[in-house]
């Protein structure tokens, strides 16, 4: 899930996939993952155009209301962030923002650390 401010043209930008993977578990839009041991997240995602053409888009992945990671490139546009600086024990969140010939903002995914002591 995801909100589109479209621009006056005929093409929009699309967000097909989406999602974060903690170790073995992930999820999607307005999902949690849940990271029980050290685990490195990663935000994988696959943006495209209504025309199916290339088109130029700028993605930045947003950890917790701070930019983490941009990239910018053609649709279609397949990006995985590997967020090596996500802190250990704290529970936060993703979202990313597309700029193009129209903007998409993402609903967050949640990532909850739990401790695996008993």
């Amino acid at each position: 899930y995801y909100s589109v401010r479209r621009y006056h043209t005929n093409i929009d930008v699309r967000l097909d996939t989406l999602s974060v993977k903690c170790g073995d578990h992930h999820a999607t839009s307005g999902g949690t993952v849940v990271r029980v041991r050290e685990c490195t997240p990663s935000v994988q995602m696959l943006v495209s155009a209504t025309d199916d053409q290339a088109h130029p888009v700028t993605v930045r992945v947003i950890r917790k209301g701070q930019v983490v990671a941009t990239v910018t490139d053609d649709t279609p546009l397949a990006y995985e962030f590997s967020d090596e600086g996500a802190p250990e024990g704290q529970s936060t969140y993703y979202r990313i923002d597309v700029r193009g010939s129209g903007e998409i903002l993402s609903n967050p995914i949640f990532l909850r650390s739990i401790s695996n002591a008993t």
